[in-house]
């Protein structure tokens, strides 16, 4: 059988989102890992069904390949997923195809992107193209919490000579900004705070924040018309003692802060007006305000920030910092600047996951080899682009990058909000890219 780039399409194409419905509706979030567990099994299970090699060496990952070569090249991809949050207009563990497209947890980032993969390497058997390179497509399961899965891959595995993840945007990204993720400890032991409960991951604008706030009548007068003036919607109980209150944003990736509406600085912006005492109010304003590594450059734009989680217990109020610095300034010195901010309030900073900066010339030969398959796909020229996602690609050592599924021009796939998706049409042009580019790294010697 010869297939072209458009076969997986017109051979699989009921297959592929069968079993991307399937993958779906297992809630594998990476703090689940019976879940994550049942995910990667399915995994192997159809590798296996489809003939190709398929183990699962470790709780955090497995894989499945084609080739017989020493050497190997590989793709990318992950089977968790974050919380699905609230605000969807569908079950957000069922894919759901409307008006063209698909919904569901996990679509964009990551598993449909996981099941095209794996019908790369089908499409490749059934093809007989015998792969002069063997081709490895590697499956992890806590790629949202700091990627452990792939440390733990790489102790076991030797590097891959060239690989790619479809964990981003098309054409090829060239750069990835530095992601630095902190937490920030401080006692508040004089504060009113009775609960302070707000967000759902790192990575993600938080899109709930409560407080229960012990307070006199004047600060409940502040609060109130501090709401009024700033048209803050909140769900707000004024009790005998004090406040409780109900904040909702809008989720959204960390790497693009902008995107979402962050419930916690609604919180923050209220407090300060109420004139609570708490020294976090001023800190997390000094921090959003990026006092001190306020930074830039032409390759890769701005530094973003974003305070993912913000909670009490007992004296301690813990929040967490998500920071995509440029590429070519230095996390280290971020973190040295966020260090010394936070000690003028006794606060202790303690980094919780540090991704340095990739750069890629755009003559490198996987640069090269990526954008003749968009190419040879597509009929475009492959650009390149930065980003500050954080990516599989940050763990390669300089011999993978991020390559699509999702396309600068298609509707926004609401990646880690509310009705997450993809183009049904986007999705199976994106296989027919990934087939070229699976193909091209089987026959790279």
């Amino acid at each position: 059988m010869n297939l072209t780039k458009q076969s997986i399409i017109n051979l699989y194409k009921e297959d592929i989102l069968r079993d991307l419905a399937e993958l779906v509706s297992i809630k594998s979030v990476t703090s689940d890992r019976d879940e994550c567990t049942r995910a990667m099994e399915f995994i192997v299970n159809r590798a296996r069904e489809m003939g190709l090699r398929a183990e699962m060496p470790h709780p955090l990952y497995c894989y499945a390949e084609y080739g017989d070569s020493q050497d190997y090249n590989a793709v990318l991809t992950h089977l968790d997923v974050v919380p699905a949050g609230d605000g969807w207009n569908s079950d957000p563990f069922t894919l759901t195809n409307r008006d063209g497209f698909l919904l569901g947890r996990g679509v964009a980032d990551d598993k449909g992107a996981s099941i095209i993969s794996l019908y790369c390497l089908k499409a490749l058997k059934e093809s007989g193209i015998v792969p002069k390179t063997r081709v490895r497509s590697i499956f992890g399961s806590a790629e949202e919490t700091g990627m452990t899965d792939l440390e733990a891959y790489f102790e076991n595995n030797p590097l891959p000579r060239k690989a790619f993840t479809p964990d981003s945007d098309f054409p090829v990204c060239n750069r990835e900004k530095g992601i630095l993720q902190l937490f920030v400890t401080l006692k508040d032991e004089n504060s009113d705070f009775t609960q302070l409960e707000c967000g759902s991951a790192v990575n993600c604008v938080a899109e709930k924040a409560f407080v229960e706030y012990n307070c006199d009548e004047q600060t409940k007068i502040n609060f109130s018309n501090l709401l009024k003036e700033k048209n803050i919607v909140a769900k707000v109980t004024y009790s005998q003692s004090g406040i409780l209150a109900s904040f909702e944003g809008v989720s959204a990736h960390a790497m693009e802060p902008h995107k979402g509406d962050n419930a916690i600085y609604k919180l923050i912006a209220a407090l300060k007006a109420a004139e609570c005492k708490s020294k976090v109010i001023e800190l997390i304003e000094k921090l959003v305000a990026k006092e001190g590594f306020d930074l830039s450059d032409e390759p890769s734009g701005e530094l973003t920030i974003c305070i993912g989680l913000l909670n009490k217990t007992n004296n301690d109020i813990k929040f967490s910092v998500d920071i995509r610095y440029p590429v070519t300034c230095s996390g280290n010195e971020i973190f040295a600047a966020i260090e010394k901010l936070c000690e003028k309030y006794g606060a202790k900073a303690e980094i919780d996951s540090h991704h340095e900066p990739i750069y890629f010339p755009e003559d490198a030969p996987l640069i090269k080899l990526l954008g003749e398959a968009y190419k040879e796909a597509t009929g475009q020229e492959a650009g390149c682009y930065s980003t500050g996602g954080g990516t599989y690609a940050r763990t390669l050592c300089g011999r993978g990058v991020a390559f699509g599924p999702v396309f600068p021009d298609s509707p926004p796939a609401r990646l880690h909000m509310a009705n997450e998706n993809l183009p049904e049409e986007d999705y199976f042009k994106f296989a027919g890219i990934c087939f070229e580019a699976v193909k091209k790294l089987a026959e790279d010697e």
